[in-house]
């Protein structure tokens, strides 16, 4: 059960609860407030430092070939060389000449 502004203070003092306490529990209540705020932030960062930490974990083993068996790109073919053609291009001169309609 909560305390209205105008009830007799809980503290016993007679005065009512808005002249003697609240002011006290106001602050209390914002300090509380606050330091959840700041346990909240903290808990975000280092959640996302860990994360951090993880990826680059994980990047420095892709780069050193880890966790492939110690072969660099394990399972794959290395890539063709590139070309100066494009597909487009090699179908084009494969193709045969377009002749002329006569009528």
């Amino acid at each position: 059960m909560s305390v209205g502004r105008n009830d007799p203070c809980p503290c016993g003092s007679g005065e009512k609860y808005k002249k003697c306490c609240m002011l006290k529990d106001d602050v209390a209540r914002s300090v509380a407030s606050a330091a959840d705020a700041v346990k909240r932030k903290a808990e975000k960062e280092a959640d996302e430092k860990a994360e951090k930490a993880e990826k680059a974990e994980a990047e420095r083993k892709a780069a050193a070939g880890e966790g492939t068996g110690g072969r660099p790109h394990a399972g794959r073919a290395p890539a063709p060389p590139a070309t100066a053609h494009s597909k487009s291009s090699a179908r084009a001169s494969s193709a045969a000449p377009i002749r002329k309609r006569t009528v």
